[in-house]
């Protein structure tokens, strides 16, 4: 490979790597009123509203809710993370969180455990699961609890973000070193 090819490719890496990196984490839904609408219908937990936070308090065992918002494009953004906090003594369960697109006839299934979070605000990335269907334009969720019966869970939502993939910072490392090294090559 000619020297000038070579610089070419390098560029080419550089400016593609360095265009990845504007992918910034998008808010899904900060769970206030009135862009989280809940789907009384669809909601077994106890809902409590507050300006900075969604409390959900109520069986563990199949406890859950469901909600729409306007329309987000994660266009490029596949993990999707929690914020939030566990109140009181929680037991440690496994739940699911289902992301929906606008239409709300796709899904993707994301699980997460609750002892990954603490009293404090903390963010959590949650672990996908499946999809039926590749879509961006989310628009609505279900949150499900998987406790054993008798055991109830208190957890207080703050926001949902769609973050992007940790292969887009090593893309972006790769590119910063290759023009590193480009320049140093150029000095030297």
């Amino acid at each position: 490979m000619t020297e000038m090819k070579l610089k070419t490719a390098i560029a080419s890496l550089v400016l593609g790597g360095l265009s990845l990196t504007t992918s910034e984490a998008v808010l899904i839904t900060d769970f206030s009123e009135p862009d989280f609408q809940i789907f009384d219908d669809l909601t077994t937990l106890a809902i409590e509203r507050y300006p900075t936070y969604l409390l959900a308090s109520g069986s563990a065992f199949g406890g859950e809710f469901a909600g729409v918002f306007d329309s987000v494009d994660i266009v490029g953004l596949s993990d999707i993370s929690l914020t939030g906090s566990i109140i009181g003594e929680n037991p440690d369960i496994q739940f699911t969180l289902y992301l929906y697109n606008t239409a709300v006839d796709q899904w993707r299934t994301y699980v997460a455990y609750t002892s990954a979070f603490g009293s404090e605000s903390t963010t959590v990335t949650l672990t996908f699961l499946e999809e039926t269907a590749s879509f961006t334009d989310v628009g609505g969720l279900a949150f499900n609890a998987g406790g054993a019966p008798g055991s109830n869970i208190t957890f207080a939502f703050e926001s949902l973000q769609a973050i992007p993939e940790p292969s887009v910072y090593a893309l972006s490392a790769v590119a910063l070193g290759a023009a590193a090294w480009l320049r140093r090559r150029r000095r030297g």
